[in-house]
């Protein structure tokens, strides 16, 4: 629903003369996980009983599936306006997977979840693409943190960060 909406907001109601900001938080991936019964019966067969930090949770999996068809969405209407290649597109997490919902070993091979400070716990995707400014399959292997989307996106409006202050954050551009 997040999605369509954000979609119908890109396609008709946005002002079209103006750059844009949008922000789209998906929760598909938190609990409670609601996936309808179909999606969880569509991953059944890619439930490992073995323990090997591979998929155990085929209502997981079906949530995960649901973001990724969020997400397929947005870039579908992103493309549909003529956006896509010169929009900058993040997607992130704020933290690792969660360890409450029966899979200990969620973010393996690194130790922890959701709301403990082990690398399973801080070390989360960050992807960032903008075909328009930003070549395709380059890696940053510094750490990256979430300040740092507040120069990126500075830098790439061309917006001057407040001088009177000390600013956390590095222009990832």
């Amino acid at each position: 629903a997040l999605a369509k909406e954000a979609s119908h907001w890109l396609k008709k109601i946005r002002n079209k003369s103006r750059p844009f900001f949008l922000n789209f938080w998906a929760y598909s991936v938190h609990t409670p996980l609601n996936a309808t019964k179909t999606k969880i019966s569509a991953f059944q067969n890619t439930i490992n009983t073995q323990n090997t930090g591979a998929q155990k949770s085929a209502t997981s999996a079906a949530m995960i599936n649901e973001l990724d068809t969020s997400i397929g969405l947005l870039v579908q209407a992103l493309e549909d306006e003529e956006l896509l290649e010169n929009t900058i597109i993040i997607f992130t997490s704020d933290n690792g997977g969660a360890g409450y919902i029966g899979l200990p070993d969620v973010n393996a091979p690194y130790r922890g979840w959701k709301i403990t400070l082990f690398e399973g716990g801080i070390r989360v995707p960050f992807l960032a693409r903008w075909p328009a400014q930003l070549p395709a399959g380059v890696t940053y292997d510094a750490p990256v943190h979430h300040f740092d989307m507040y120069a990126t996106a500075a830098a790439a409006g061309s917006a001057q960060l407040p001088s009177d202050r000390i600013m956390d954050g590095v222009d990832l551009t």
